[in-house]
């Protein structure tokens, strides 16, 4: 009896599973081939717009099929993150730009497939992905960053600028040893790169002084320290590898008017009237209205003999340079009648 009965339960569960295969939806293995299909078939697709974006005629005749191409790629997200990812780091330039901002577009959904393929790959490639893991989850590679400061050609400049632009505060000693010259980066022309900008990265007071510092002759800014020409060595100025006129650029923006006195020394370095790197330091003065630089500035405004000459030390022309310190006079002029007896600031 009980043999019969369990037989009869052992019949119905079977029929009543067999009902739920057909009234239920697909069996397990039906779905995994399902999204084995789907999933070839996106990729495919994945491919197809990839193709579309590299035509050489994809930023002229055949614009509005980029865009629409780019659009569908962005749409399909996560499941383009893998093509993307190969084409971020392996193809030229302005395909791989294409492929790391789809990636920053998509975003989040991105990260997986990004991890997946972290360890396999190079430090050069991982810079190429970094921008991305940077905006979504930047204290995941403050370390990766640092560890990459030394790394050579294609890492060392990205891991630099990432540890600047995000303020770590642990690099600060050694970043300053570097403006300083006491310390290198690898390779040495990085150094080159990283100059402080127009705001504070850590102590604006301490990169004031370093800043002042580097317009002394001696400087490894002035002996132009691993400065590299690049492919405009045929077309270098003069008085290159002295690079003073980039740390003129920044005491200017970041208006340090206690470097007046450094700069009214190095436009004087070649002499009186010399107007060394006059194009930058002459409007400096005069926005500063450093009042002990009208000598000097009078100097220059004289009408020179030869208003055509080339000056070795300026991008402009004797004539240009008088017209220069001519405008600058009358703004220098007002601190006289100005309490103020040195720099503004």
């Amino acid at each position: 009896m009980r043999v019969a009965v369990t037989r009869c339960i052992a019949v119905g569960l079977l029929t009543f599973l067999n009902l739920c295969v057909f009234t239920c939806g697909d069996t397990p293995a039906q779905v995994a081939a399902d999204k084995v299909s789907t999933d070839k078939a996106t990729q495919e697709r994945v491919k197809e717009l990839l193709g579309i974006i590299r035509q050489p005629e994809a930023t002229s005749t055949k614009l509005q099929e980029r865009i629409k191409a780019l659009e569908e790629l962005q749409k399909l997200g996560e499941s383009a993150a893998p093509q993307l990812i190969d084409a971020a780091i392996g193809e030229s330039y302005g395909h791989a730009y294409d492929a790391q901002q789809l990636l920053m577009r998509i975003g989040k959904p991105t990260l997986p497939a990004i991890h997946a393929r972290w360890n396999s790959l190079n430090n050069v490639n991982r810079w190429k992905l970094m921008p991305i893991r940077e905006k979504f989850e930047i204290d995941a590679v403050r370390v990766f960053a640092r560890d990459c400061l030394d790394g050579g050609e294609g890492v060392s400049e990205p891991a630099w600028q990432f540890v600047l632009r995000t303020k770590d505060i642990q690099v600060k000693d050694r970043y300053y040893k570097i403006l300083r010259g006491e310390d290198a980066t690898k390779p040495a022309t990085v150094r080159w790169n990283i100059l402080p900008g127009k705001e504070p990265i850590f102590d604006k007071d301490d990169e004031a002084r370093i800043l002042i510092s580097l317009l002394k002759p001696d400087s490894w800014v002035a002996r132009g320290k691993d400065r590299s020409g690049g492919f405009w060595v045929d077309l270098l100025p003069p008085w290159w590898p002295d690079g003073r006129n980039e740390i003129v650029q920044i005491i200017r923006d970041r208006k340090l008017f206690s470097a007046a006195p450094a700069l009214l020394a190095v436009l004087k370095e070649k002499g009186a009237g010399g107007g060394y790197f006059a194009d930058e330091i002459v409007p400096t003065l005069a926005e500063f209205r450093y009042k002990e630089a009208i000598p000097e500035l009078e100097l220059l405004a004289r009408k020179p003999a030869n208003p055509k000459e080339d000056v070795p030390y300026s991008w402009l022309e004797r004539g240009e340079i008088q017209t220069l310190a001519i405008e600058a006079l009358p703004g220098v002029l007002l601190s006289l009648n100005s309490r103020v007896s040195q720099p503004l600031g």
